[in-house]
């Protein structure tokens, strides 16, 4: 990951697919299968699914911080 964006390769470097999120950094990368992946960021509550093989965000998902809610 590099500020907002994701690049993966395939095992010889020759494919490459980079992936835009709407995170202004990724803090946080899982692999969920080969070419499936969560990422999450420190100032967003919530994660963005990546289809890494296609290179496009398949879907956000979203919850409150209550920690950082004013009640």
């Amino acid at each position: 990951a590099h500020g907002s964006k994701i690049t993966t390769f395939d095992w010889s470097l020759r494919r490459k697919s980079t992936v835009l999120t709407h995170f202004t950094a990724v803090d946080s990368l899982l692999a969920l299968s080969p070419s499936l992946a969560a990422a999450g960021a420190n100032d967003f509550s919530g994660l963005q699914i990546l289809d890494l093989e296609n290179g496009y965000v398949k879907d956000t998902l979203n919850w409150e911080n209550v920690t950082k809610s004013g009640s």
